[in-house]
């Protein structure tokens, strides 16, 4: 009895040092930064680590993801009964690379969703400790530059405001410019945001249940 006792004892607090640090983990801060502009990458810090996604990191993953992709498409398709015409290979592939470049390709408005969908969700988990928007709205006709300023100013006041009204909000700098005279959309942004790595998570899974991503 006595050896059982402590084989228990010693599960007992192996499984509960376990739990512990589990939690612990969970509800450590987490600290991302968004930076897009002339340097476009998210960074991101927890504990004692410091991670930092750049564009080109995040491009050579989508190429080697297309690449795999029309590897599998190309086995499959020689070891088929009936092997198509290289042309049509080509064209397949083709069809199957716009699909893909479509789908990774976000609108304003999927980010506006996104955004809105996060912040009333979770406004009271994040703390937006800074958000700087400089933004220049420009395109290649006079009425859709309008409708295109008209959309950022309608998408980005209304929620910067509901994560002020929140006292979740630090520093803040928006500046959204129409500019008719150029053809090319210009943005500046920096955001700085503060939570925990459990937040994150139901987020992410929140999410993936409505089908928001």
């Amino acid at each position: 009895m006595e050896i059982l006792r402590i084989i228990l004892i010693t599960f007992g607090s192996i499984a509960g040092f376990f739990v512990f640090a589990v939690m612990l983990f969970l509800f450590c801060p987490i600290k991302t930064e968004i930076v897009y502009g002339e340097s476009k990458f998210v960074r991101i810090r927890f504990l004692f680590f410091r991670y930092t996604f750049t564009s080109d990191k995040v491009k050579t993953l989508v190429r080697k993801k297309k690449r795999a992709g029309h590897k599998a498409t190309e086995k499959s398709e020689e070891d088929g009964a009936s092997a198509e015409p290289e042309k049509d290979i080509e064209k397949k592939a083709a069809s199957e690379s716009e699909k893909t470049d479509k789908k990774e390709k976000i609108s304003l408005d999927d980010i506006f969703t996104i955004a809105d969908a996060i912040i009333n969700k979770f406004v009271k988990k994040l703390y937006f400790n800074l958000v700087s928007l400089d933004i220049t709205a420009a395109s290649s006709q006079a009425d859709k530059t309008a409708i295109l300023y008209g959309r950022l100013n309608a998408g980005i006041y209304p929620l910067l405001g509901m994560i002020d009204s929140a006292g979740r909000l630090g520093k803040s700098h928006v500046n959204i410019v129409p500019d008719f005279t150029s053809e090319k959309f210009s943005a500046k942004v920096h955001i700085m945001i503060s939570t925990r790595l459990v937040y994150i998570l139901n987020c992410f899974l929140y999410l993936k249940k409505e089908k928001i991503i």
